[in-house]
């Protein structure tokens, strides 16, 4: 009776690690740009698999989601400098005006 339970014993422990060893890994989360808000969160994600299986390195140039905002900035990086516009001159500087008169009030009266 002994041996018997030894040997049930030793099959299930046996069976539990085959089953463990066998049984396919957790599937990985399937992640894109859109699911960070800042490149530097991206970054790191690619960082841990720089095989890129969630694609977050477009351009394959080592830098992921390049498009998403840096910490410490509102707005994501303009893809092209802006315009620059002319500086706007500031209007002729005139001699002090007298202040305007005070309007005038008129009477009327009503005949009716």
């Amino acid at each position: 009776m002994k041996h018997r339970v030894v040997a049930g014993s030793l099959a299930a422990m046996g069976a539990s690690t085959l089953l463990f060893v066998v049984a396919p890994a957790a599937p990985t989360q399937d992640l894109n740009c859109a699911d960070f808000q800042f490149q530097e969160d991206a970054q790191a994600v690619f960082n841990q698999d720089p095989t890129d299986p969630n694609h977050l390195d477009a351009d394959k140039d080592g830098v992921a989601c390049e498009e998403l905002p840096h910490r410490g900035t509102s707005a994501p990086p303009e893809s092209a400098p802006p315009e620059s516009a002319p500086p706007e001159s500031a209007p002729p500087e005139s001699a002090p005006s007298a202040p305007a008169p005070a309007p005038v009030r008129s009477r009327s009266t009503f005949t009716g």
